[in-house]
């Protein structure tokens, strides 16, 4: 009877304000209803009973713990993608459930207080960063006198992400970098079977104890995390009771989901959802939950992909990804494999010639080109090249408007590559302002020779005394630079970023570098080779806070970069010349 009062009384929920309980007022003892979807779209209600409060878990932060019951919880224990499911007791609403015991004979679950959840909400809209968040295992030691409850190790449940449209051979590559995260990877129907140009969905049909899915990346393939939603108010959600990645302020888009299956497991059980209709955004990744607003589209970021393969019709992908500085590269890292191992090989000799656009702001867009060659594992190395370029745009200390990416792969089974076998000139003695040529002399891998000749030109500022010319490919040359050395990092405004990522090293160029042994300083990624004794002086004591100034032993007099080749280049040599004016 008491069962069917609290169940009628939920009935009224997205009718009315729902009311809260404080935390104060409950303790061990008190039965409750929760609300979650086992199957398909119909919210069902599992029994609580409140096993008692532990607080201080965090920085004032408290779990309530209790068992759970009813519907398949007895043989499926907690369920991953139940997080954030509501629980309520006389009608109102304490929290979400949030954590699950692995391995436990009875559903024992952690549930995240609601104040807690508003409380941080409304904190975040002053500062998100500024959150604490809880470890992902909640673990103590039991005091005397203490129940057994007290004394376990509790952590958050996964959140089941769902992958779509991914190879087999992708998902088992990223799989520890997503567990690594909390989250739960599996193949399935995910967001990849949600259209981009869905309309969206009403706000009247997502209630407490619904799915949501946070999309990641949709289109031909997919990615995306299921939760449960705890609680409406007016236009916010709050969902999952726990963090999703605890990325504090972002722009996910969330869509309604449903519940294709449930998943047994002896240490865990999970829900396979699918998404449905978009409803919003997530504004708010925290350790408490994430919150987000019905209406809106976060701004996702386009990329189409184009594969030509020899003897084969081309192959082409769209699908979008969230604008994230730690997640869109992984995602393109993970996506470009799938594409590419679902139609190369992975054993046996692969050449891939990669060349990508990427739209930053409203300029002209940037765009690079490179070439991967292996015996093995060609696909990995590629994707792990393309992505690079994104990578090192989010690495960068701004925040770049990236609009979309165009990337067009032409694979072959042939190996393309050049290695550097002799270097020489015969400028050994050379004025300063004086322009020579360096030859270098390259193996090519289908047993011919090439020879490239290298123009140089010494500063006529250069003083006399001897130099070192390296010649080679290069990832060898920039391995010489210290860290520090980085204009992509050093970059203070969007031209000079761009400037720097327009000459990243690629793999299919001839590099040159000329260097002296003489002090220079490096300052913001700038280079100043043996500066004037005053210049020098400054430099050596600056003391700013805003500019890192190094030091180095050796400077760069030249720099070269070839035109693009059709082979990989690879090593690297070097010979001395000397710098004399007379």
């Amino acid at each position: 009877m008491r069962t069917l009062i609290l169940a009628l009384s939920l009935l009224a929920v997205g009718a009315a304000q729902t009311a809260i309980m404080p935390l104060s007022q409950i303790h061990a003892g008190m039965h409750g209803v929760g609300r979650t979807i086992f199957q398909g779209n119909t919210v069902s209600d599992f029994q609580v009973e409140i096993l008692g409060v532990v607080s201080n878990l965090g920085p004032r932060q408290a779990v309530i713990f209790a068992k759970l019951s009813g519907g398949p919880l007895a043989d499926t224990g907690v369920i991953e993608g139940m997080s954030g499911s509501p629980v309520y007791i006389d009608g109102k609403l304490i929290g979400a459930v949030a954590l699950g015991y692995p391995f436990s004979k009875s559903a024992i679950a952690g549930i995240t207080p609601i104040e807690q959840m508003m409380a941080q909400q409304k904190r975040a809209t002053l500062d998100a960063k500024a959150e604490s968040a809880l470890p992902r295992t909640l673990a103590w030691d039991a005091k005397p006198g203490a129940s057994q409850w007290e004394s376990i190790s509790l952590p958050e449940l996964k959140t089941p992400l769902v992958l779509s449209g991914f190879s087999q051979n992708a998902v088992s590559k990223f799989l520890p970098q997503w567990e690594n995260l909390g989250l739960r990877p599996q193949l399935g129907p995910g967001a990849a079977a949600a259209a981009l140009d869905q309309p969206m969905g009403d706000p009247k049909d997502l209630k407490p104890g619904d799915m949501i899915s946070v999309q990641l990346l949709r289109g031909d393939l997919g990615v995306s995390a299921d939760g449960t939603v705890t609680y409406i108010d007016g236009n916010q959600i709050y969902a999952f009771g726990h963090r999703f990645l605890a990325a504090g302020t972002t722009a996910m888009p969330f869509n309604k989901a449903s519940v294709l299956t449930l998943i047994p497991g002896l240490m865990t059980s999970t829900k396979m959802d699918t998404p449905g209709e978009p409803m919003g955004v997530i504004h708010q990744d925290l350790s408490q939950g994430v919150y987000g607003s019905f209406g809106g589209r976060a701004a996702m970021i386009p990329i189409r992909v184009h594969i030509h393969s020899p003897g084969q019709p081309e192959d082409a992908y769209s699908f979008e990804m969230v604008d994230s500085r730690f997640l869109s590269p992984v995602l393109l890292n993970m996506a470009l494999y799938s594409t590419l191992d679902a139609n190369e090989r992975g054993v046996g000799t692969t050449t891939f010639q990669i060349s990508e656009a990427i739209q930053v702001g409203s300029g002209e867009p940037l765009k690079f080109s490179d070439l991967y060659t292996s015996d093995q594992g060609g696909p990995l190395a590629a994707a792990a090249g393309a992505a690079r370029p994104l990578t090192m745009l989010y690495a960068s200390r701004l925040s770049p408007d990236v609009k979309s990416l165009d990337i067009d792969v032409n694979a072959s089974d042939q190996k393309r590559v050049l290695t550097l076998e002799q270097v020489w000139t015969d400028a050994t003695t050379v004025a300063p302002g004086a322009k020579f040529q360096v030859m270098a002399t390259f193996a090519s891998s289908d047993g011919g020779e090439v020879t490239r000749a290298i123009p140089l030109e010494i500063p006529e500022s250069q003083p006399a005394g001897e130099l070192t010319v390296w010649v080679g490919d290069g990832a060898a040359l920039q391995r010489m630079q210290p860290p520090s050395a980085d204009p992509v990092t050093a970059a203070r405004d969007l031209p000079q970023l761009l400037a720097a990522l327009g000459h990243l090293p690629v793999t299919n160029r001839i590099y040159a570098r000329i260097t002296a042994p003489q002090t220079a300083y490096e300052v913001a990624g700038q280079q100043f080779p043996a500066p004037p004794p005053s210049l020098a002086r400054a430099l050596a004591t600056d003391g700013s806070s805003d500019r890192a100034v190094m030091s180095e032993a050796t400077s760069t007099v030249a720099d070269y970069r070839g035109a693009p080749l059709t082979f990989v280049v690879s090593g690297l040599k070097s010979i001395r010349i000397r710098v004399d004016p007379n």
